[in-house]
């Protein structure tokens, strides 16, 4: 059996060459490279907010960890870090809550096959000081972890449900002030 590679720019002549001839030949293929995601989750809450796209690599958390790296000890944050376990590109939604339960942001994070990816709850809260919770989906099994970050570094619970084909997490406790 003899197995075939392909280099990027090879893949992306494939897919121009497959979209040209799709008409007559119906053939279909995907960019792994493209910024939005195939089959995004709606996340009800929140659905008027704008939602931003959040792209901090696992270099930057090392930052966040680091007691004598952190930008204001006198400030909170709480950094929604996941991890993907999986080859495959995936995407997660999240939706930060107030202390009254309000929608007050969205965000959503592209997760590279074995990545990283974090935001920050104030990313989500467009600056303003907040206490409350989070909710968090995606298309695939993806595993979270919350740290809050201020004078000191704490790890927090989530709580994560694994479907079959999506996963939901909820973050009780998130602030930033």
């Amino acid at each position: 059996m003899m197995s075939r590679v392909m280099t990027s720019g090879a893949l992306r002549q494939a897919v121009a060459v497959c979209g040209a001839l799709a008409i007559i030949v119906g053939c279909e293929a995907r960019s792994q490279t493209t910024s939005t995601d195939p089959d995004p989750i709606v996340l009800e809450d929140g659905s008027g907010l704008p939602e931003i796209e959040i792209d901090r690599v696992s270099d930057e958390l090392r930052d966040v960890v680091r007691p004598d790296r952190r930008a204001d000890p006198d400030s909170t944050d709480s950094a929604l870090v996941f991890n993907n376990p999986r080859r495959h590109v995936t995407w997660v939604y999240c939706v930060a809550y107030n202390g009254a339960g309000a929608a007050i942001g969205r965000a959503r994070l592209r997760i590279p096959g074995n990545g990283v990816r974090f935001v920050f709850a104030s990313d989500m809260a467009a600056g303003q000081d907040f206490v409350g919770s989070a909710t968090c989906a995606a298309r695939s099994r993806v595993v979270p972890s919350l740290f809050i970050v201020g004078g000191g570094l704490t790890d927090a619970k989530a709580l994560v449900n694994h479907g079959w084909d999506q996963t939901r997490i909820r973050f009780p406790v998130v602030a930033a002030f």
